[in-house]
């Protein structure tokens, strides 16, 4: 299963704060979720960097996501960015 915690994502606390809501967090703390939640929080983090190519490849590996039923991609981070 990928997640965020997958050395090729190489979060920054900056961006686990930003993301997950917290400065230390563990695989631990998400198990139970589902590979699908974990492809949105892939999701968030490329959209907070403003990788909206790779934002939009983890989006398309949700499926029936409200957010392209509606047209919101890339702009959950975008615009909230200090």
């Amino acid at each position: 299963m990928e997640t965020v915690f997958d050395k090729k994502h190489q979060m920054t606390v900056d961006e686990k704060i930003a993301v997950l809501g917290f400065e230390e967090i563990t695989p631990d703390h998400l198990e139970g979720w589902t590979q699908r939640d974990h492809y949105g929080l892939l999701y968030n983090l490329y959209t907070y960097r403003g990788d909206t190519k790779t934002a939009q490849h983890y989006a398309d590996l949700i499926p029936n996501d409200v957010r392209k039923i509606f047209g919101l991609l890339n702009h959950d981070h975008a615009t909230s960015r200090v």
